[in-house]
């Protein structure tokens, strides 16, 4: 697949099939998520796959949390989750943060996970971020240190249906200037 058809057909997919993935191809997402850039090459990440059905099923409960388990109702259909537990900071990271006065893990994690879900496209594995989960139980049940956190979780799947949906992008004339903010 070419990657503007990666980009094009890549969508929070929250229906997945019953289709298990081979552990090879989320080896490959995974090293996709290597390959992110990070603020002074920090790589302040570690990736926990969660492909053990009784596993899934945990984690799919811990993302479920409070009383808007409703967001996440789709994840016990996952067939993987990645977990993205953020590393302790290296002495450049926290140079870099004290002269910068600010902190560029997220913007790495974020990377990688966008590397991670555009390979699980290019896959033709389906992938929704998930944001909403509790975090104290996932790093219980995957022995992650309480000093670390969890900044993301990938749940995985091949789609349901074949049919991307259709996405509601802002005109692209509303979002993007040259040179100065607002002109074109």
């Amino acid at each position: 697949m070419e990657f503007s058809e990666v980009l094009e057909k890549r969508y929070s997919c929250r229906a997945f099939s019953d289709k298990p993935i081979a552990r090879e191809d989320l080896v490959s997402v995974m090293k996709a998520g290597t390959l992110a850039p990070s603020a002074c090459n920090t790589q302040p990440w570690h990736f926990i796959c969660v492909d053990d059905e009784e596993k899934i099923a945990r984690i799919a409960k811990c993302t479920q949390k409070g009383g808007l388990g409703f967001i996440n109702r789709f994840t016990p259909q996952a067939k993987a989750f990645i977990v993205i537990v953020k590393e302790k900071p290296s002495f450049s990271e926290k140079v870099a943060k004290v002269m910068s006065s600010r902190d560029y893990s997220p913007y790495d994690i974020g990377l990688a996970g966008a590397n991670m879900v555009l390979k699980a496209t290019d896959l033709g594995i389906g992938s929704c971020i998930l944001g909403w989960y509790d975090e104290d139980k996932v790093k219980e049940e995957l022995n992650i240190e309480k000093s670390k956190s969890v900044d993301l979780i990938i749940a995985l799947g091949y789609p349901e249906s074949l049919d991307a949906p259709t996405r509601k992008r802002k005109d692209f004339d509303t979002v993007h200037s040259f040179n100065s903010y607002g002109e074109k």
